[in-house]
C-alpha cells in the first residue's frame, strides 16, 4: 500500500463546496462492506483495493487486506492498512504495528489529540479511533480493532456519480 496513495489525477475546477455529507460506506471485521448506495456484501480477498476514487480530483481510499489466522488455519481477511488522499493531504493509518503518517511523516508516536491539515481540515483521536475531516465535507473514521481496521467513509453530496470503487459511485 503506497503512503502517496492516489497522488495525482485530475483538478477540478470547480471551487464550490457543499459541506453535507449523506453518503457513508465502509467495512468491518471479515471484511462486510457497505455502499453508499445501501448496497451490503462480503469482500474475502487478500491484497490492495481502491475503496474510492474521484473522478474529478484527487480524493481517495484504498485498503490493504491480508489474512487473518487463527491457530495455524487461514480463515478470513481483513483490513489491515489504509490510505487517504483527503485531496491536499495523504494519511496512511496501519494497525499493527500502529503507524500513522501525514504526509510522509511519522506521527505514530507524538499524535495524541488532534492535527490540522494543509486544506484546512482536522485529523483527530479519541481513543482507539481516528478520524480525518477535509474542507469538503468528506469525512473518515477509522477503528483500531488490534490486528485489523474498521472504516467509515462519509462523502459529501457533491460527490454524487463523481467517484468509484469497492463502495460505489454514490449515484
Amino acid at each position: 500500500l503506497n503512503r502517496d496513495a492516489a497522488n495525482g489525477g485530475p483538478t477540478n475546477s470547480n471551487n464550490s463546496t457543499n459541506n453535507t455529507s449523506s453518503g457513508s460506506g465502509g467495512g468491518w471485521g471479515d471484511p462486510h462492506i457497505y455502499t453508499f448506495d445501501g448496497s451490503y456484501y462480503d469482500f474475502q480477498a487478500v491484497g490492495e483495493f481502491v475503496v474510492c476514487k474521484s473522478t474529478v480530483d484527487k480524493f481517495s481510499l484504498q485498503i490493504r487486506q491480508e489474512e487473518y489466522k487463527i491457530g495455524t488455519k487461514r480463515m478470513v481477511s481483513v483490513g489491515t492498512a489504509i490510505a487517504f488522499n483527503t485531496g491536499n493531504d495523504i494519511i496512511f493509518i496501519q494497525a499493527n504495528p500502529v503507524k500513522i503518517y501525514v504526509n510522509k511523516k511519522d506521527v505514530s508516536l507524538t499524535f495524541t489529540t488532534g492535527i490540522d491539515l494543509t486544506d484546512g481540515g482536522k485529523m483527530k483521536k479519541n481513543g482507539d479511533e481516528i478520524s480525518v475531516d477535509n474542507n469538503k465535507g468528506d469525512k473518515l473514521k477509522v477503528n483500531f480493532r488490534g490486528q485489523y481496521l474498521d472504516y467509515v467513509l462519509s462523502v459529501s453530496d457533491n460527490r454524487k456519480g463523481k467517484i468509484t470503487g469497492l463502495l460505489g459511485n454514490f449515484d
